[in-house]
């Protein structure tokens, strides 16, 4: 058991040339009380060249050991999420909670992209897919170019013209994204909604859907792949007519009312196929037609059942998958983006194929608008210097003020 003089020598600090210590167990650790001291030595510990940029722990066990003041660690903690090149090299990317959407009726929204093939018949590089949200009914149009008039144009005339005047186009920020665009969709009431890349999941349903469609076109063509767009009606057809697996139907069925007749059935009949309604008069035939339709709302409502525990159930595994934020953004708050598009990019160092890793162009900086959740354009430098320079030079000016 100590006596109370050891124990009070223990736990009394002391000085020693004009400088307070606190006498620890182990070492002797020197009392901080300025902050000008307190920010050099958190500079020094984490920025210098031998500290390396290390995490929190690492920095407060540097400081720990030789210093001490009151809340060493929440400020090191604070320091350290702050650096702007740790932020800009960070690995950590916090993602927002998806947010579900449940299309309530039929033609409630399409989701449009574009796919870029290899050059095919006709002089076509490109095709344009469609996707009904609620059925997954898909169109679909081969273009030579991916100008927004033959975008449009395929809009117009494939889903307006065939199925009426829908509610919003879901894209992405691409070749949608021009006046002549927009203009478009105002004129036939329609709502435009174009995702970021930030959150590519917004235009999932199409993504998702592309590579059924173009392998089937490459097994169809069978090497001789100038034939892609001849066949593309073929392969479209074969989406439409493929059980969806969040809805149990087939998308042409939940989109006409009934199944389509496959073409083995004529060679080996079925009752679809069969003249079980010679002999009915025209009413009964009617009345046959509007059980169809009767069945056919029950079907839709089935099927939007099924698609939203099939919503639900993705945003579960999205968000216990991916590291959400902690708190949400505020308005007003700096953040830093991560450029997607960027990853697919490399370089060669000494013949070795590595990935590109430039800060200056992996990230973007923007506010959010005053007393709203809408971005803002990104910061650009009126005097044509580096985008990337600039905003560093604005965090720096503001942390002085």
């Amino acid at each position: 058991m100590l006596s109370l003089g050891e124990l009070g020598r223990r736990l009394i600090s002391f000085y020693f040339k004009m400088v307070i210590y606190g006498s620890g167990q182990r070492e002797v650790m020197r009392v901080i009380d300025d902050q000008e001291t307190k920010l050099q030595l958190l500079k020094e510990c984490h920025e210098s060249l031998w500290a390396g940029h290390r995490g929190v722990w690492a920095t407060y066990m540097k400081l720990k050991e030789r210093y001490w003041w009151r809340g060493l660690y929440q400020n090191v903690v604070n320091f350290v999420s702050s650096c702007l090149h740790c932020q800009f090299y960070s690995k950590i990317r916090h993602r927002d909670g998806l947010v579900p959407t449940f299309p309530p009726i039929m033609h409630f929204q399409w989701v449009v992209d574009l796919v870029m093939m290899p050059p095919g018949m006709w002089g076509m590089k490109y095709f344009v897919l469609a996707r009904e949200d609620l059925s997954n009914y898909v169109e679909g149009r081969a273009l030579r170019s991916k100008t927004p008039k033959g975008i449009c144009r395929f809009i117009l005339e494939d889903i307006v013209c065939s199925y009426g005047s829908i509610s919003s186009i879901r894209a992405d920020r691409g070749d949608l994204d021009t006046g002549e665009a927009h203009d478009l969709f105002q004129r036939y009431g329609m709502k435009l909604k174009l995702t970021s890349t930030y959150n590519p999941e917004g235009i999932g349903k199409s993504e998702r859907g592309h590579p059924p469609i173009v392998n089937a076109l490459v097994k169809a063509c069978d090497g001789k792949r100038r034939q892609w767009p001849r066949l593309l009606p073929f392969a479209l057809w074969a989406d439409r007519t493929t059980h969806c697996s969040t809805t149990g139907y087939m998308p042409v069925e939940l989109m006409l009312g009934q199944k389509p007749i496959m073409h083995v059935e004529n060679e080996v009949p079925t009752w679809a196929t069969l003249p079980w309604e010679d002999g009915l008069d025209r009413e009964s035939l009617l009345a046959l037609r509007i059980r169809q339709l009767e069945r056919r709302e029950d079907d839709i409502q089935e099927a939007q059942k099924k698609l939203e525990a099939a919503r639900l159930g993705n945003k579960e595994r999205f968000d216990k998958t991916h590291r959400l934020r902690p708190q949400p953004i505020q308005p007003g708050d700096w953040v830093l983006v991560y450029d997607s598009s960027l990853e697919n990019q490399h370089s060669t160092v000494h013949g070795t194929l590595v990935r590109v890793q430039v800060a200056g162009k992996r990230v973007k900086l923007f506010r959010r608008r005053e007393g709203t959740n809408d971005l803002v354009d990104f910061l650009e430098p009126e005097d044509g210097t580096d985008h990337d320079f600039v905003v560093e030079e604005e965090l720096h000016a503001e942390a002085d003020d």
